[in-house]
């Protein structure tokens, strides 16, 4: 058993090694770490402070907690950081492993299950991110009360208390991540379908753990709106919605089975991309309903890969987009539908063992052990990539050239990076994809502004209050003429030229070449 659990450790500790000396990113980690300074050390204050209400649009106080701890073991070390992260990442694979061993699958496959979940690409952003620390203590808490569900069995006394001690650990998931209220529905399934416990039992067992799912999803979506979370669809209207859901699911379904192109950051679809991609994911639910519905007429058990495919669809069902998410899609939201294929891959090894002729049980192998080298092999290069800022926004782009806020971030890496020129390219294709948006123009303007000759008798703080006086008179065409021509006259001519363009676009007339 030890030796299991230490290949599981040392398969996923190497995979993760290209960035666990990186940096922190400026992509929240900068707001929920580095210019915080209340997660600076652990004191009752500062939990106090993480508890009293709402931070950083959403009540997840765990994970605030979490950096207090690193803020005084390792101040300031991002390294620190990321150890913590893959350590939480360590422990949960082998709770994981445990709890496919719970539920009589033979040492080997459950070995194979937990290496294809520690090893798959989608991994790498959850444990890489320092920011994704709420998925991984997510995780931790989900494993951690499906644990104590299955040790509830017993006398009357032991029930109680294990029970009990389940829910106070489901709502330490829930205060890490909301997206935990997809766990009862994953036990539920493996309790009918692996442990073959007659559903009305079954549902009794994990009534406790709904109490505090249903009180935080009818609280998150109040929460999401009132910070601009919640967005319209793609699409309008009803049809909108169903094929966004159908858009969401065939995109996960891809990226957890073909996982070699990944992004931190993802286009929007095409109403296009929408029809075609929307019959994928509505023919994998129909598949789905089908298997449950022929299994529960035939008077047959949930089979064992028909559980794998709830727990595939209970994990993602949080993230579908029936509400639409301000990031519609994202590699960290398969953390908890990848149980369901770590179930899946431990099945399908232990049909391979079961197998009398050996050549197909070689063959088969070898098959499943390719799978595995090429995910590393991506995993290492996916961890490469999140080792900094400018990695990682340049990696973005080049994988998703039309994701809208990728461009926006890496013009700002690059512009913080003393790079105006490369910044405002960013900002240009920004603008390209979205061309009434503020920020992208912003920040073309300012990339441009640095970048011009006359730059370089600005005063400090004179491009900041340049930005803010172009945002403020972004929809007033006599003052941007007026603007613009001021900024011409100072030599920053490509400034002006972004100003002139927003006056041509306002009057109707065709904009600049060149911006």
């Amino acid at each position: 058993m030890a030796i299991a659990v230490g290949i599981i450790m040392a398969a996923s500790i190497a995979v993760t090694l290209p960035s666990l000396d990186g940096e922190f990113l400026n992509w929240d980690d900068d707001r929920f770490i580095v210019n915080n300074p209340h997660v600076s050390t652990l004191s009752l204050e500062n939990v106090g402070w993480a508890f009293e209400e709402v931070r950083f649009e959403l009540y997840q106080p765990l994970f605030l907690v979490s950096f207090m701890i690193d803020g005084s073991l390792w101040p300031a070390n991002a390294t620190g950081y990321r150890l913590h992260n893959l350590g939480i990442h360590l422990i949960s694979l082998i709770m994981l492993f445990f709890l496919l061993r719970r539920m009589h699958i033979g040492v080997i496959p459950a070995v194979a299950g937990c290496l294809f979940f520690a090893l798959a690409p989608s991994r790498v952003e959850s444990t890489a991110w320092i920011s994704s620390r709420k998925d991984v203590l997510m995780l931790l808490f989900s494993l951690g009360a499906w644990h104590l569900h299955l040790s509830s069995a017993g006398g009357r006394l032991k029930t109680v208390v294990f029970r009990i001690l389940s829910v106070a650990v489901m709502a330490a998931a829930l205060l890490s991540k909301s997206g935990a209220v997809a766990i009862p529905a994953m036990i539920l399934a493996s309790d009918v379908g692996l442990r073959q416990i007659p559903l009305r039992k079954a549902l009794a067992a994990i009534a406790p753990l709904a109490i505090p799912v249903i009180a935080v999803s009818m609280a998150v979506p109040f929460l999401w709106s009132q910070v601009d979370l919640i967005r319209d669809p793609v699409a309008p209207g009803i049809l909108g919605r169903l094929t966004l859901v159908g858009w969401t699911l065939a995109h996960h379904l891809k990226t957890a089975l073909w996982p070699f192109h990944l992004s931190p950051l993802y286009a929007e679809p095409t109403e296009a991309a929408l029809a075609t991609s929307a019959s994928v994911g509505a023919g994998f639910i129909l598949v789905c309903c089908a298997a449950l519905f022929f299994a529960r007429r035939a008077g047959r058990r949930i089979s064992a890969p028909v559980v794998a495919l709830l727990w595939f669809l209970a994990g993602i069902a949080p993230f579908l987009n029936i509400i639409p998410l301000y990031y519609l899609v994202a590699d960290r939201y398969l953390l908890l539908p990848s149980l369901g294929i770590a179930l899946g891959f431990a099945l399908a090894a232990g049909a391979i063992l079961s197998r009398k002729t050996i050549r197909y049980r070689i063959m088969l192998g070898v098959s499943m052990a390719a799978i595995l080298v090429s995910w590393s092999a991506s995993s290492w290069s996916e961890n490469t990539a999140w080792r900094d800022s400018l990695s990682l926004w340049e990696h973005a782009t080049g994988r998703q050239p039309d994701a809208f806020f990728a461009r926006l971030k890496f013009g700002e890496t690059l512009r913080e990076a003393g790079k105006p020129s490369e910044s405002a390219d960013q900002y240009r294709e920004a603008v390209r994809i979205r061309p009434l948006s503020p920020t992208a123009l912003a920040g073309l303007f300012w990339g441009e502004l640095l970048a011009d000759e006359g730059a370089a008798a600005l005063k400090p703080g004179d491009d900041e209050r340049a930005v803010g006086r172009f945002l403020s008179i972004a929809d007033n065409g006599p003052d941007l003429l007026r603007f613009s021509r001021r900024l011409d006259s100072m030599g920053l001519h490509g400034a002006a030229r972004v100003v002139m363009n927003r006056f041509l676009e306002l009057t109707g007339k065709k904009p600049h070449p060149k911006t």
